[in-house]
């Protein structure tokens, strides 16, 4: 795919700017903000500030006394390969060079190297601290309306749109009992929008793997068109997945609809410490993007890393090929353990991650979770997301040893009285 132009959508025409926002603009309607707050769970007797993203090694290592790295965190979504050599070499050039100096406040390099990479105009590209505070920028990009966001997903989409003073409207769309059998969904429920309405979407989906077609996600960038509305396409996993070619929303942003794609290179590179996202827009939404986020937003080692990180393509082929293989064989010991009386089977997912259900009565997911943790294993307890309650497990995708710990933890656990 060759770089193109991406027409500006009509943000800009309709007044849809930054200086243009307030919060009172914000019919907040009957809509209500409770039904998908997270905050109330526990996980783990620490406190996680309301976001619930993971095990916290270092918080587990705070309370056990065990040494944080003696944890093996299957709760965290992130290339088990580490970051590139030459990310790392290129981030410790940077402390060492750069740290006396404010960052290049237009981050050229980091969206050179993106657009090469993904083969779009680097005008289109807009850094982020993460791909949180993009998410954030987004919300306080225009006059929205109200926030769509098809649950059981990622928590902050619902979590940025009300820091930006957002009703959120959730539409069940990825439960497990009503996903199809193989790993991708070919369309999504077409909601009535607002006008002017952000409408969210996990691609692949968070928990569960799900991808979602380009023919549903299509259907939805015409119905943000025809009200003046911007669908958000949160790409952060798709990098890991084979199929990102046929699951990308770009060429639908080519197309002139009103789409923003949202990536995060912290997972696919092995860097989350750095915190570092990328976003690609037409470019007047870029602009007005690029507006609403602070000066010097992303410090200069995640920039001189992202930026070699975006060259490694044999990286990316290598990470592809390697956890698509040992995400079929864990998928098959998890499957063969669940026959013969262990805890958990898993769901189809094309992602580094699966979604597992507890086999047994007699475990719930915080229990699972728990002692699981003191067998030094962590796992990403989903009762946060409010419709899988306590029976449900996501699990990274982690080299072939590490998931034999896992089995093996999953086995004492079977052998042991019922909690």
């Amino acid at each position: 795919m060759g770089k193109k132009n991406i027409p500006e959508n009509n943000l800009a025409a309709e007044g849809l700017t930054v200086e243009g926002f307030t919060p009172t603009d914000h019919d907040h309607g009957s809509h209500d903000h409770g039904n998908y707050d997270h905050g109330n769970y526990d996980h783990g007797n620490y406190d996680h500030s309301g976001h619930d993203h993971g095990g916290n090694p270092f918080a587990h290592a705070a309370l056990s006394g065990v040494p944080y790295t003696s944890y093996l965190d299957f709760s965290a979504n992130i290339n088990p390969l580490g970051m590139p050599k030459s990310a790392i070499r290129a981030a410790r050039k940077a402390l060492a060079e750069l740290s006396g100096h404010y960052p290049e406040p237009t981050y050229h390099e980091l969206r050179q190297a993106a657009a090469a990479a993904w083969e779009v105009p680097a005008e289109n590209i807009v850094a982020g601290n993460g791909a949180g505070e993009l998410l954030d920028a987004t919300c306080r990009l225009a006059a929205w309306q109200e926030a769509v966001v098809f649950t059981p997903t990622y928590s902050e989409y619902a979590r940025a749109a009300r820091r930006a003073g957002l009703p959120v409207r959730c539409l069940p769309a990825f439960h497990p009992d009503h996903l199809p059998s193989s790993s991708l969904l070919k369309e999504l429920p077409t909601p009535e929008l607002k006008p002017r309405s952000l409408i969210f979407v996990c691609q692949p989906n968070n928990p569960t793997g799900t991808l979602v077609s380009r023919e549903a996600l299509a259907v939805l960038a015409r119905i943000a068109a025809q009200k003046e509305g911007l669908l958000v396409v949160d790409e952060s996993f798709l990098a890991f997945c084979p199929e990102e070619a046929a699951c990308s929303s770009l060429p639908l942003l080519f197309s002139g609809l009103p789409v923003l794609v949202i990536r995060s290179l912290t997972k696919i590179y092995g860097m989350p410490g750095l915190r570092l996202g990328l976003s690609i827009a037409a470019p007047e939404t870029a602009k007005a993007l690029q507006a609403a986020l602070p000066p010097w937003n992303v410090n200069s080692v995640a920039a001189a890393a992202g930026s070699a990180a975006l060259v490694e393509r044999e990286f990316l082929t290598l990470t592809r090929e390697r956890l698509t293989r040992w995400r079929v064989r864990l998928v098959k010991k998890l499957t063969s353990a669940a026959a013969g009386g262990t805890l958990l089977q898993p769901l189809p997912a094309a992602a580094n991650f699966l979604l597992t259900k507890i086999t047994s009565e007699h475990w719930s997911s915080p229990q699972l979770t728990a002692a699981l943790a003191k067998e030094l294993v962590l796992v990403r307890d989903c009762r946060s997301f409010p419709e899988l309650g306590e029976r449900y497990i996501r699990l990274a995708v982690r080299r072939p040893a590490d998931q034999d710990r896992l089995l093996a933890a999953l086995t004492r656990l079977t052998v042991r009285p019922e909690p």
